[in-house]
């Protein structure tokens, strides 16, 4: 996933290792990233995960039938005044909200270029002009989608100078802006937050709708050609 210079970096979910004698793992105190897909470009943002607020935590590991547990506390930077853990709390249940939309809007991605996939390879085999005909429209309809969701154009990070960014770059943005200090989330975040979860149910419908009625469609038709349905209807 390409970066500009002024987005976060993110790197690899860390991992516990398993090799012989003694291990490390350090936890960056962030919740798991949201979903992602390969050739991805977000401007000024990323898919990491939220920060984890002030609380009591604890770590379990497992090695064969043995288990240990250890208690550990995070605290907030004492030295940021005004700031209070309820502020932060309030923060983190925002970004993680903002977080999973970010994974609905990815998987609806993925599931759109899966099915665009099926069909490209259906189309090849396919001699019927109106079944080629079908396909090809539904295909269309289906990067409208897509390309509210995810600006499908950009090939590299300088792309969204000349292509603006849609709503899954928008919300990972939105989460960096409002993890962006020790502060209480601002009602005008709780807005963006609002109008663009409310955008993307929108696009998701509109998927679910063409899903249900072409696709539906156009599964019986390669039915009859002798093909196998479109698969990720569900």
């Amino acid at each position: 996933m390409e970066e500009p210079e002024d987005a976060p970096r993110q790197g690899p979910a860390a991992r516990v290792t398993g090799a012989k004698g003694m291990n490390r793992f350090t936890w960056d105190m962030r919740y798991p990233n949201a979903v992602d897909f390969p050739g991805m470009i977000l401007w000024a943002a990323s898919t990491r995960g939220p920060a984890a607020p002030p609380g009591r935590y604890q770590v379990r590991v497992t090695a064969a039938d043995l288990t240990r547990s250890q208690g550990f506390e995070i605290r907030r930077n004492q030295s940021v005044a005004g700031a209070t853990d309820a502020d932060l709390q309030s923060q983190f249940a925002l970004a993680r909200q903002i977080s999973e939309r970010v994974s609905d809007a990815n998987r609806a991605v993925v599931r759109i270029r899966t099915i665009k996939e099926q069909i490209a390879d259906r189309l090849i085999k396919a001699s019927d002009a109106s079944l080629k005909s079908a396909g090809l429209a539904l295909v269309d309809r289906l990067t409208a989608v897509e390309g509210e969701i995810y600006q499908h154009r950009l090939r590299s990070g300088q792309d969204p100078l000349n292509y603006p960014i849609r709503l899954n770059n928008k919300l990972a943005a939105l989460q960096g802006t409002v993890e962006s200090g020790d502060d209480r989330p601002t009602d005008q975040a709780r807005a963006v937050f609002k109008e663009l979860s409310g955008r993307l149910d929108r696009e998701l419908g509109r998927l679910e709708s063409l899903v249900n009625t072409e696709l539906a469609a156009f599964n019986k038709s390669l039915e009859g050609a002798g093909q196998p349905a479109i698969k990720g209807g569900e």
